[in-house]
């Protein structure tokens, strides 16, 4: 089957230089992740950023909660970003808090059990700019990893931020990453964020923040 979607998140997997790269299929509103992962490299060279345009043949194949992987057999074309494409795909992912979009218990707000019924692995959802902080996390396995505090639906989530341009940012000098993102963000009176699901680690899927975006 050929999909196009409009991407919405690039996360970094592993320490290879590949990214997942995840979007919006504007006709079914569903979320997609193509697989096999791209190189960071491909992504700059081709344009594959948010907002970018994808156009692959290929099939689903994921169980749940992974329903949005998707075999990409061929990446027919990409389009350069467009911040108006990207609005509209996070606008019509939005559903309300975390709960509703993975319609399950969230444990410690930070993760779902894997004995859980889970539907999906991706979720859109969004929080006002004055309910948001970001903090360095000095316990993490990579001691660059940055975590954002956010407030959905009067529940806090402190969870690890994954998207890819302040990840990468953050390598080289995470204080400054930090800044730069906090200002950004104050900047909006609202912002998006993508969630997203980990592969299962010791019987969990822990949540993490894929992408924030001010509109």
């Amino acid at each position: 089957m050929t999909c196009s979607i409009i991407v919405t998140d690039l996360t970094p997997y592993g320490k290879g230089g590949l990214l997942y790269v995840t979007g919006v299929d504007m006709a079914t509103g569903q979320n997609v992740r193509p697989l096999p992962y791209l190189s960071e490299r491909a992504c700059i060279a081709r344009g594959i950023l948010p907002g970018a345009v994808l156009e692959m043949d290929g099939e689903f194949y994921g169980a749940p909660p992974f329903v949005e992987d998707f075999f990409m057999e061929r990446l027919i074309s990409a389009t350069p970003a467009s911040g108006g494409a990207l609005k509209k795909a996070l606008a019509l992912t939005c559903r309300g808090s975390l709960a509703r979009e993975f319609q399950t218990t969230i444990h410690d707000n930070r993760y779902i059990k894997e004995e859980q019924c889970v539907l999906r692995s991706l979720a859109t959802t969004k929080c006002q700019r004055n309910k948001v902080k970001l903090t360095p996390d000095n316990r993490a396995t990579h001691p660059h990893i940055i975590r954002i505090i956010f407030q959905n639906e009067r529940e806090w989530f402190n969870l690890p931020l994954m998207q890819w341009a302040w990840y990468r940012a953050s390598l080289k000098n995470r204080a400054d990453a930090i800044n730069e993102l906090q200002a950004r963000m104050l900047r909006y009176e609202q912002l998006f964020m993508r969630i997203g699901l980990s592969r299962a680690e010791n019987g969990a899927y822990n949540l993490q923040v894929n992408g924030v975006y001010g509109i």
